[in-house]
């Protein structure tokens, strides 16, 4: 696999397959053929990611079936014996959640979040799996962890200055400083910007970090960036990247999104309702067990 979001985009679309269901196309992938994909050596490993996604399921009351459909199938073992074999038919969701619990130091796992994560908020907007306040403050946290790491990366690369280095990333990704983007958005320039942004510009946001902490700390080791000024460089020319990268796949310029509700407000509600969370009603579509022979 060529070790760059394309790459993984063109991988993910030779190993998708689509069965058909009244007259909707459904997609899906195979576990066995993906695990690799993902960085993993052994099945074992991401087995266990597998599980931890199906928990996720059961935890905000979606049925994992829907999305994790365990199948089992013969192979051939040599000398005409054969062997059982599990494997896991997986939704768009699936692989979603499989991204989100995997180990976020393998480079495979930056790509699968930046394709997976962007084309699941695209395209099962109108019907998320976990509620949108719990979504964003998942995702807000998983982005303030990102950025931490990626301050810890630029300090080993001389940077002292982290107002002007993180201003570099946000006019790469949005081509626009956070007090423009602001104004545009109708945000108070006192305001958290983060508190009013969805899960696609959070998961956006944290890719950027994530990608930027591993170019700035190899070139770094290799001699290829030193200071203040290149490293701000080069987060930029990486938010520039995530920008195209979302641009390609979506179609939409992070900057032109609308402003969501204060997340701290929906949060506040969210507690003092009865129950912590609403009932989600479990996916309409079940990928059948014929549909990975």
């Amino acid at each position: 696999m060529e070790n760059t979001i394309t790459g993984f985009s063109e991988t993910m679309s030779r190993l998708r397959r689509a069965t058909q269901r009244d007259n909707k196309e459904i997609e899906f992938w195979s576990a066995r053929e993906l695990y690799q994909e993902f960085g993993y050596s052994k099945w074992d490993s991401f087995l266990e990611i597998i599980e931890k996604g199906k928990e996720n399921c059961s935890k905000i009351q979606v049925e994992p079936r829907h999305h994790f459909a365990e199948v089992r199938k013969m192979i051939e073992i040599g000398k005409g014996a054969h062997r059982e074999q599990i494997d896991f038919v997986l939704s768009r969701t699936a692989c979603y959640l499989i991204a989100l619990n995997a180990d976020a130091g393998k480079t495979q796992i930056a790509w699968a979040k930046a394709y997976f994560i962007v084309q699941t908020r695209a395209q099962e907007v109108s019907k998320p799996i976990i509620s949108d306040a719990d979504e964003r403050q998942r995702l807000r946290e998983n982005l303030k962890k990102a950025n931490l790491e990626l301050g810890g990366a630029a300090k080993e690369a001389g940077v002292d200055n982290f107002g002007y280095f993180h201003a570099a990333g946000i006019r790469g990704l949005y081509g626009k400083s956070m007090s423009e983007l602001k104004a545009k958005k109708g945000i108070s320039q006192k305001d958290d910007y983060w508190d009013r942004v969805s899960g696609l510009e959070l998961s956006a946001n944290e890719f950027k970090a994530q990608l930027a902490k591993k170019t700035i700390a190899e070139k770094k080791k290799n001699g290829e960036l030193n200071g203040q000024k290149q490293a701000e460089q080069e987060h930029e020319r990486v938010g520039k990247t995530v920008r195209e990268t979302v641009r390609k796949e979506t179609g939409i310029f992070l900057e032109n999104l609308q402003p969501e509700p204060s997340l701290k407000k929906l949060l506040s509600v969210q507690k003092k309702l009865s129950k912590t969370k609403a009932a989600i009603p479990a996916a309409t579509i079940q990928i059948p067990d014929a549909a990975i022979e």
